[in-house]
């Protein structure tokens, strides 16, 4: 029995449903098996663009609050590259927020471990211990290690100089003060500078006569 012109037409409209989906599960497919199967040395430079893009989404997601769902990103990006650092890092963020000081410090013992960046491990533990602890005594101890590290970075001694202010530690301070200086660090020339002329209107206040 021959198919009338509006059957003919619902099929054939049908069918091309049909086919555009199937299509597109394939390509879907097609773009996982990408995505999963790539060497994991990074050398696809369209994979590690779309990596740093979820990555950058994960990031957006923990600083607007939502910490599960950054989470999540990153656990799906360390599932294809378990020996990227930033993952861990970026993974860290977000127990910095919520103030979990024990996955915070799994995670950077874990990125510490990968990419032996002593210096950034440090650095986190001094801003957590910064801006959500306040322990001045615990900042000081990793401040301390990064100079270690870094014995020529006068940055590093001018963080310490404000801790030390802080603790009451002024002499100390006036000393990281001045290794800043003579590494070249033209604010703590400045502060110097300043120092000194305050201790010389200092000392003329007390001999003039009142």
């Amino acid at each position: 029995m021959p198919l009338s012109n509006k059957t003919l037409i619902v099929s054939t409209k049908e069918y091309v449903r049909v086919l555009n989906n199937t299509l597109f599960m394939k390509l879907t497919t097609f773009i996982l098996f990408m995505v999963i199967s790539v060497n994991l040395s990074g050398q696809n430079a369209n994979t590690d663009s779309l990596r740093n893009a979820i990555r950058s989404d994960a990031r957006w997601a923990i600083t607007h609050a939502e910490f599960s769902k950054g989470e999540k990103l990153l656990d799906s990006l360390i599932l294809v590259e378990p020996r990227n650092p930033e993952n861990f890092f970026s993974k860290a963020q977000s127990y910095y927020y919520q103030k979990n000081l024990d996955s915070l410090t799994i995670c950077l013992e874990k990125a510490l471990m990968i990419g032996n960046d002593s210096i950034r491990v440090y650095s986190e533990y001094y801003r957590y211990y910064s801006f959500q602890q306040e322990n001045l005594e615990k900042c000081l101890l990793y401040i301390n290690r990064m100079i270690d590290i870094q014995p020529k970075n006068s940055d590093l001694y001018m963080e310490r100089m404000r801790v030390k202010t802080v603790l009451g530690d002024y002499d100390g301070s006036v000393k990281d003060l001045e290794i800043s200086a003579s590494l070249g660090n033209e604010i703590a020339k400045e502060g110097l500078i300043e120092i000194k002329e305050a201790e010389k209107r200092f000392k003329k206040m007390k001999l003039s006569p009142r």
